[in-house]
């Protein structure tokens, strides 16, 4: 009789880790993420928040929110808490930095990067005209005099109150005129 009842209880965890297993598979499938081991994560819900990526000969440092290691390569991630129809640029760029960063620290080159909105994942491939995209548009920002005033680039309050850079911002769209 006592066989019988571990051998219900058996049976019983085999299948309910059976259901959880399954469980999770689906809600993965449903981020739209690919199948693959976390190798770094920028949120600090995985572990302990990594270093940053660097590039010395570009001069560009960046933390992407994930890589995902899937199939022997290297898949930036970056997560954003809005919905798109479709990608925004500067979001292609940020990723784009992130796959050089890989590129540069890893010696492997990504063929592509992952933007996840709330409302989609598009996949990015990391081509060589993206790579001189950036590599252009790095340029260009090099160019630029650091001390010369930057206006306000929206009409948005909400992103006024969310912006680090709003306690010394002359600029606000919340301040009293």
């Amino acid at each position: 009789m006592r066989l019988e009842l571990w051998s219900i209880l058996f049976a019983a965890l085999v299948i309910l880790s059976a259901v959880f297993w399954l469980i999770s598979r689906a809600r993965m499938k449903q981020t739209g993420l690919p199948d693959g081991r976390v190798r770094y994560s920028d949120t600090g819900a995985w572990r302990k928040v990594e270093k940053p990526y660097f590039d010395g000969e570009w001069g560009l440092v960046g933390k992407p929110d994930y890589v995902i290691e899937s199939k022997g390569t290297l898949i930036p991630v970056e997560v954003k808490s809005t919905s798109a129809e479709s990608p925004y640029e500067s979001h292609v760029m940020q990723l784009a930095a992130y796959c050089r960063l890989l590129q540069v620290t890893s010696g492997h080159r990504p063929v592509r990067g992952l933007i996840k909105y709330r409302n989609r994942v598009f996949e990015i491939e990391y081509t060589a005209e993206l790579e001189r995209k950036l590599k252009s548009l790095v340029n260009e920002v090099r160019s630029l005099d650091p001390t010369s005033d930057v206006p306000r680039s929206h009409h948005s309050a909400s992103r006024c109150r969310s912006c680090g850079y709003a306690e010394n911002c002359d600029q606000r769209l919340d301040q009293v005129g």
